[in-house]
């Protein structure tokens, strides 16, 4: 299922049995070292077990593996080489409450994108906008760290981002046409779709049909390294020729570092908030900051900061020749497009 984790599917196991037969492998393996260069290694392992209660229940594969992954979650929680059977209190638990709400906002078209803009700093005015995504169910504004993180669990989230493309791409079409304007819109993906290669035919057919030619920007998020940068050039060439462009997310954190520059030809480098918020203050971010702008206009790349949240930041970021900037000091997240206009 992962890099560390392994699926098992006991059919016609009742769940004590299924413990037993867990709990016989963990005590196997921690007993019988693997040798490497004379070296004894001992294995560990933590184990969750989830299964349908009875037929009436009409489990899915998706939940009985989310119940599954739950439990490994407390196994890990209480100490290593521990076996834990799921809650069986399906319908009560949250995290079943997150997975009916991820294929409630699919099935039901409830994604909706929030957009921030994204200001040309040397020409004061709005470049584009990074569209955000949300789901809206009735009343409620749902933030993606509600649900996210478990749409990447459950194998979902290329579905998701695809949907909030797709309006995304509908909404600044809608607004360049009643404008006659050229907007720019950023839209973030997970490293996940990297995986599936359908994913990024679709993408071109969306920007087509929206007639987003060299007005979209795919945002690389820092959720996962992208394992092998080599092969992301044969993606990256594909969408260029369709005339979409690549960004590099929260340059100077996580996993983006320098290495990404040698392989992705990216149009603009986003460097991280968390070197922006004290630049005015902290001589190490300013530094920092300034090297990663001087990098990126000797490989000719545009710079974009994000966190701008006062007015003394923006005029030091100005000084110091960054290209771009977004943050709620130049505007906070809106469904309302029509608003920064």
């Amino acid at each position: 299922l992962g890099g560390d984790e392994f699926g098992i599917i006991a059919q016609d196991t009742k769940i004590q049995s299924a413990k037993i037969i867990m709990e016989t492998i963990n005590k196997k393996l921690s007993t019988h070292p693997i040798i490497i260069n004379n070296q004894k290694i001992y294995i560990t392992t933590s184990i969750g077990i989830s299964t349908c209660l009875n037929e009436e229940t009409h489990c899915s594969k998706e939940e009985v593996k989310l119940l599954a992954e739950e439990a490994l979650r407390q196994a890990k929680r209480s100490g290593k080489s521990n076996v834990v059977i799921a809650s069986q209190k399906v319908k009560d638990r949250q995290d079943m409450s997150i997975y009916e709400l991820i294929n409630r906002a699919i099935d039901e078209n409830l994604i909706e994108p929030a957009f921030e803009p994204i200001f040309d700093l040397k020409k004061d005015k709005i470049f584009g906008f990074e569209s955000l995504c949300r789901i809206r169910l009735n009343e409620n504004i749902i933030y993606p760290d509600q649900f996210i993180e478990e749409a990447e669990d459950l194998g979902l989230i290329n579905k998701i981002d695809l949907l909030m493309i797709r309006k995304a791409c509908e909404r600044i079409s809608d607004l360049n046409d009643k404008y006659n304007a050229d907007f720019k819109l950023f839209v973030n993906i997970s490293a996940k779709a990297f995986k599936d290669k359908s994913f990024f035919q679709e993408v071109v057919d969306i920007a087509k049909n929206y007639n987003m030619k060299d007005k979209l920007y795919i945002e690389i998020t820092e959720r996962e390294s992208l394992a092998n940068l080599e092969k992301f050039e044969e993606i990256e060439e594909f969408l260029k020729y369709y005339g979409i462009n690549f960004v590099i997310d929260d340059f100077g954190s996580g996993y983006s570092s320098f290495l990404y520059l040698k392989f992705i030809k990216t149009e603009i480098l986003k460097i991280d908030g968390v070197f922006i918020k004290n630049i005015t203050k902290n001589d190490k971010d300013k530094a920092i900051v300034k090297g990663i702008n001087t990098t990126a206009r000797h490989l000719n790349i545009r710079t974009l900061a994000e966190f701008i949240e006062d007015e003394e930041t923006l005029q030091e970021l100005k000084v110091m020749g960054v290209d771009f900037g977004q943050g709620y000091y130049l505007g906070k997240p809106s469904f309302d497009l029509e608003k920064f206009l």
